[in-house]
């Protein structure tokens, strides 16, 4: 069984039950994520909020519902590494979430010599993934 990289716009489909969003992450078996998917997540839903897309009552469910989801993946820290490495050059355009997405997989590929497949529904970040080396997956 492989090692799987979910970036933020997997939690965000999962949670907002967007079609063709992917599986929960046990169905992947082992999967890991940069502590950037919780700040991600948490701003979609406070702008959800603001534009009167969600109730407070229906934010705060989500937001509970995803510290459920990501309680069954690993959470990398970020380390001054991983910014060291978001910093460099990458074979395609990447932002700079995007980066710190992308460092944090290379990084833990690196230090424990097991491949990723990098999971997500964006596709810039997708390309990215691929150019640097990743197998991929997407709805």
């Amino acid at each position: 069984m492989g090692f799987f990289y979910l970036d933020s716009s997997v939690l965000i489909a999962w949670l907002m039950k967007e079609p063709n969003r992917l599986p929960e992450p046990e169905a992947f078996g082992a999967s890991i994520a940069s502590e950037l998917i919780r700040l991600e997540f948490t701003r979609v839903i406070r702008r959800h909020q603001v534009e009167k897309k969600l109730e407070p009552k229906d934010a705060n469910e989500l937001l509970d519902l995803a510290e459920i989801w990501l309680g069954k993946v690993d959470i990398l820290p970020i380390f001054p590494a991983v910014l060291v490495r978001a910093a460099a050059a990458f074979p395609t355009v990447v932002g700079t979430l995007d980066a710190i997405h992308l460092a944090t997989a290379l990084l833990w590929q690196e230090d424990t010599g097991d491949r990723l497949t990098f999971l997500t529904h964006d596709r810039q970040l997708r390309a990215a993934a691929q150019a640097c080396g990743f197998s991929t997956s997407a709805p």
